[in-house]
C-alpha cells in the first residue's frame, strides 16, 4: 500500500455508518489536491426528525433575573 492508503486505512476500524465512509473519501480526495471533486450518495440510514417549533415571547425583568412571561407570540409556520 501507498503512504496515503496506510494513513486512511487506519481509520477504516472506526467507520460505523456510510456517512463515517463518505466523511474519510471526502478527505482522501482533498489529499490528491483535486478541486471540485466530490462523493455523496451511497446507504445510510436517516434519523428520525423531531418536530419542533420556534418560540417567541415577551419577558419581564426584575433586578435578578427574568420573573415572568407577559406574552407567547405565535408561529408564522
Amino acid at each position: 500500500m501507498g503512504k496515503i492508503e496506510d494513513q486512511y486505512a487506519e481509520l477504516l476500524p472506526y467507520v460505523n455508518t456510510r456517512i463515517d465512509l463518505t466523511y474519510i473519501i471526502g478527505e482522501l480526495i482533498g489529499e490528491l489536491n483535486c478541486g471540485h471533486a466530490y462523493v455523496g450518495g451511497g446507504d445510510y440510514v436517516k434519523a428520525d426528525r423531531i418536530p419542533m417549533g420556534l418560540l417567541g415571547g415577551t419577558v419581564t425583568k426584575d433586578k435578578s433575573a427574568i420573573s415572568g412571561i407577559d406574552k407567547i407570540y405565535k408561529s408564522q409556520n
